[in-house]
């Protein structure tokens, strides 16, 4: 068991391993005795999986964790228990509220919700003060709560596709914001606070194929 996982420590393709987590039971889950090792785990790939294996906690060298296309409504807190946890994906699934325990991550850069049934960012975004990176495509939210101007080392938010009609007036505030991704979104005006200069064009989102591993819309 021992050599399967490590076939995919520091692995970037993720396909072996989602396969493999889908084909087993929660029993089978549970048995496993070298989660340690694993360091980006994808759960999902099967609409119909409706559960998070308890045993996440012991992934403790764990730096990028993706929920993606699965039919999970409710992800435990026992992932703030993940220290090393950088990367944190939710997309494509029946997800209502956006888990409060998400904003104890303190060290978290990367952050997605997309594609799920959430219509409300909690104002405890701005507890994250490490996020460097915030992708809310498609997603249902109509408004930004002013908190997300305390994420004061955000470079990167797309709305791309999304409800979202107004941005926070203190979006200006962001000084290290260079890319803002509004296509496709109902955004009307952009912060009058915001300096449109600092966007600049040859660091566009629409230029990249993908950040720490997750591939943009």
């Amino acid at each position: 068991m021992l050599s399967f996982f490590n076939k995919f420590k520091k692995q970037k393709d993720y396909t072996p391993f989602l396969e493999w987590v889908n084909k087993y039971n929660r029993e089978n889950i549970y048995k496993l005795e070298h989660l340690p090792v694993i360091e980006w785990l994808h759960i999902g790939g099967d609409f119909e999986l409706d559960f998070v294996p308890e045993e996440i906690e012991y992934c403790q060298n764990l730096k990028e964790l993706s929920f993606d296309k699965n039919n999970i409504r409710e992800v435990p807190d026992t992932i703030t228990k993940l220290k090393n946890l950088k990367t944190l994906i939710f997309k494509d699934m029946p997800l209502k509220e956006a888990p409060l325990w998400v904003f104890e991550l303190q060290d978290l850069e990367y952050l997605t919700f997309g594609r799920t049934d959430i219509t409300e960012l909690p104002k405890e975004i701005g507890k994250l003060k490490k996020l460097k990176y915030l992708n809310l495509y498609t997603s249902k939210l109509k408004t930004l709560p002013d908190e997300l101007c305390e994420c004061e080392n955000l470079e990167i938010l797309s709305i791309f596709g999304s409800e979202v009609e107004v941005l926070p007036e203190c979006l200006g505030r962001l000084k290290k914001l260079y890319t803002l991704n509004t296509e496709y979104s109902k955004l009307k005006k952009l912060p009058t606070s915001l300096d449109t200069t600092q966007l600049t064009n040859e660091k566009t989102l629409f230029g990249i194929n993908s950040i720490n591993g997750e591939m943009m819309p």
